[in-house]
């Protein structure tokens, strides 16, 4: 992205200049709002690769595949009679994201009583649009990834294109790899 090291303020971080505590903290900032900051972090991940690859390799894994019986009870769930396990269900269905959504698309399109009907809907609404702040950091860390692009690196990425079918990470995961793929392996891309 031409002009984007503006935004950094003064470029990408300088590899001698990253401490341990730096390597944490741009982890941290991988899950935040502030884009500009988590572009920073990537940035500043990606010139330590070494240090990033442990910490990626420690934190990261594949996405698990959901338990399909435990997901159509959840579902089932949303209209049980007792509150409480209405309420469980709707927090763990959140918790599960794009996971439950082939299980919540089917049930909208079926036919649900219209308060069931209406938590699923609100539920569908929540995976789409907002990812959460885990969700952005396994995301901006492929981006680390790809920018490293190195064999250890690549390696972490096919493990992580191993995980759960449905699981946008396993997605990303393997668009990074098919990208790298059309690149030579001779060390990490330069940044922008």
């Amino acid at each position: 992205m031409p002009g984007i090291d503006r935004l950094t303020e003064g470029g990408p971080p300088q590899a001698a200049q990253l401490t341990t505590e730096d390597v944490r903290s741009s982890w941290a900032d991988l899950a935040g709002d502030d884009a500009k900051r988590a572009y920073r972090a990537i940035q500043s991940l990606a010139v330590v690769p070494e240090s990033t690859l442990r910490l990626l390799e420690a934190r990261l894994q594949p996405a698990a595949p959901a338990d399909a019986q435990r997901i159509a009870q959840l579902v089932r769930d949303l209209n049980s009679e007792m509150l409480t396990v209405r309420e469980r269900a709707v927090r763990e269905l959140e918790e599960l994201r794009e996971l439950a959504e082939p299980d919540l698309r089917q049930a909208a399109a079926g036919k649900l009583p219209p308060e069931a009907h209406r938590r699923v809907e609100a539920l569908l609404e929540k995976i789409e649009p907002f990812p959460s702040g885990e969700q952005l950091r396994q995301w901006r860390a492929l981006e680390v990834l790809e920018l490293i692009g190195t064999p250890p690196a690549r390696k972490l990425l096919e493990k992580l294109a191993g995980g759960a079918p449905g699981a946008r990470q396993t997605q990303e995961a393997k668009a990074v790899l098919a990208r790298l793929s059309r690149r030579p392996t001779s060390g990490p891309r330069q940044s922008p």
